[in-house]
């Protein structure tokens, strides 16, 4: 799920871009750590939308919004998971 969020920024061709990529990867660091917080992702996912907001970013148009959400919920899930073994 991160790649195709790295994706739709890549294809913009931003000045910032890197600094996207940073969170996108701390992001992805998250879910390879087999142990994903979601409290952490949350907050790089709501930095990364602050980001394109400050950025003009067209956020709506790339679904980041709804992409991200996705990606927490799906951490939020393993969490629990993880909670109940």
């Amino acid at each position: 799920m991160t790649e195709a969020i790295e994706r739709s920024i890549v294809q913009l061709d931003l000045d910032s871009q890197g600094e996207f990529i940073a969170l996108i990867n701390a992001m992805q660091l998250q879910l390879d750590s087999g142990e994903p917080a979601e409290r952490v992702v949350r907050l790089l996912a709501d930095a990364t939308l602050a980001l394109a907001d400050v950025r003009g970013v067209p956020s709506p148009k790339l679904h980041l919004s709804e992409r991200l959400d996705e990606l927490v919920k799906r951490v939020a899930y393993l969490e629990q998971r993880s909670c109940r073994r």
